[in-house]
């Protein structure tokens, strides 16, 4: 068995199978160039309000607010469709988004940019989570979860290099001037043009990707059940409500399932907070708004060594201690 294992391509040791490793590779683009579009969009923001944290604080608000609604309904769709068509629409409908961000001038445009981008997310998450159970074998899940995770925030201490990186090229850019009609300009709404085109890119690689190179089938099993007094199950809009019910049951009532969530939810409300606070940090120690993601990145890279340790240790470690003692000290390095 360990000679077969061995003979067995790198991708599929690593991953599981060669189609986990196509997803897991269109997520890292995207996600990449997610936390770049982040945080132009942040900067953009800062930039063209007189009041930086405020707008900050209200972009990024359009960002997670979905979430609290959306969520659980999203979830409940995404069981009813073929998961790789909804993850291509969402990635299309992103990049189309990013590409008309380089006009957009005023706060109120970025604000409903960013709801947008939220909502499509919503939709392209639950759709890629339940796509992995169907390529990876059941024996490997636990890894693929865990590789998922440093996709997703392993990339956000490169984005915010890449981000400013990308502003100096966009400044560059502004002063050849048969490229304004595509957004590329002096003025100070033109400053994020090249990192927006740069992410709507990462989301048409992503889309290209799965949809040449995963080819399994992705469809939900359609079946009807019956209630608890033996009649017919809900359907249409009353089985969703019913299983949004469902699920927010489970929450109240489980002990665990709640705790847990009373504390991510404090734990991200206080961490948050330093979010809105970096433009006006990054303008007095560093003089220039602009930096601000390399202050992200400085975040970023806490983020992703905390993300590769617990990988590497999540199997020898007591998860609820460290899960009370993350909080704690994560609290206590806030003040």
């Amino acid at each position: 068995m360990a000679a077969t294992a061995l003979r067995q391509p790198l991708r599929v040791r690593w991953f599981g199978s060669v189609e986990f490793f196509w997803l897991w590779i269109s997520q890292l683009i995207s996600a990449f160039g997610d936390w770049v579009g982040l945080f132009a969009v942040t900067a953009l923001a800062a930039n063209i309000s007189e009041q930086p944290e405020a707008a900050t604080a209200l972009v990024l608000t359009a960002r997670v607010a979905p979430s609290f609604f959306l969520g659980p309904f999203m979830g409940v769709l995404v069981d009813r469709y073929d998961r790789k068509r909804i993850m291509r629409i969402a990635d299309l409908a992103r990049a189309l988004v990013f590409c008309a961000l380089p006009f957009a001038t005023e706060l109120w445009e970025l604000i409903v940019a960013s709801l947008l981008l939220e909502v499509f997310t919503l939709l392209f998450a639950p759709a890629k989570e339940a796509l992995v159970p169907v390529l990876v074998p059941r024996d490997r899940l636990t890894s693929a979860n865990s590789l998922g995770v440093l996709a997703a925030y392993g990339t956000m201490p490169l984005a915010g290099v890449a981000q400013a990186l990308l502003k100096a090229g966009n400044d560059r850019l502004a002063e050849v001037d048969w490229l304004e009609p595509l957004g590329f300009g002096r003025d100070i709404g033109s400053t994020q043009t090249l990192a927006f085109y740069f992410n709507a890119l990462t989301y048409l690689i992503a889309f290209v990707i799965v949809r040449t190179l995963i080819r399994t089938d992705a469809k939900p099993v359609h079946f009807h059940t019956a209630d608890v007094e033996g009649g017919e199950a809900p359907h249409g809009l009353r089985a969703v409500l019913q299983e949004v019910k469902d699920g927010w049951h489970l929450v109240v009532v489980n002990p665990v399932v709640r705790s847990v969530n009373v504390g991510l939810a404090a734990g991200l409300l206080g961490g948050a907070m330093l979010v809105p606070l970096g433009p006006t940090f990054a303008k007095q120690i560093l003089g220039d708004v602009n930096k601000f993601p390399l202050y992200i990145t400085a975040l970023g890279c806490g983020v992703a060594a905390g993300v590769a340790l617990l990988t590497a240790l999540q199997q020898r470690i007591p998860k609820a201690r460290v899960f009370c003692g993350a909080l704690f000290f994560g609290g206590a390095s806030i003040l």
